[in-house]
């Protein structure tokens, strides 16, 4: 119950060079959690209780074999500092463009992003996600023609 009560009021954790190949479930509790720090670890996919952890400001997961960001990291509006460098991560989702307002320092170098991410990720954070965000938007009105036509085809 004491522990349950700490984790609760936690604000700021440092899990790094622990050797983790999963972010730990009790992380659940930590409502009031604003700095995590995964980097140097064995983590290879984020679950999806992390995005709901609607405090967090900065979160550092660098050198792990993290694959993929998920498309949920959209929804984490307190998010300011990013640091996802040195992973194994490919591409990245358009639904970050999402947090051009809050996101002011995002770190996804060193991993094996196609060359027109990096040509704008280059540009720095805010163009970068400006560049999503604007992506983003044509991606719906893509799907929304997308389906009017659909609906016009099978009519």
């Amino acid at each position: 119950m004491i522990i349950s009560g700490l984790l609760h009021n936690l604000t700021s954790l440092s899990l790094r060079e622990n050797a983790l190949e999963a972010i730990p479930f009790q992380l659940t509790k930590c409502r009031q959690l604003e700095k995590l720090v995964l980097s140097k670890n064995k983590i290879s996919a984020l679950p999806l209780w992390l995005y709901r952890l609607h405090s967090l400001q900065q979160l550092d997961m660098e050198n792990n074999c993290i694959t993929k960001i998920s498309s949920a990291f959209g929804q984490m509006e307190s998010l300011k500092r990013l640091n996802a460098a040195w992973n194994k991560i490919s591409s990245v989702p358009v639904a970050l463009g999402m947090l051009l307002n809050t996101l002011e320092d995002l770190d996804i170098s060193n991993n094996p992003l196609p060359p027109d991410i990096l040509v704008e990720l280059s540009k720095g954070t805010k163009p970068f996600l400006t560049f999503l965000k604007k992506k983003l938007k044509d991606d719906f009105f893509l799907q929304k023609y997308e389906s009017q036509h659909a609906l016009l085809v099978a009519s």
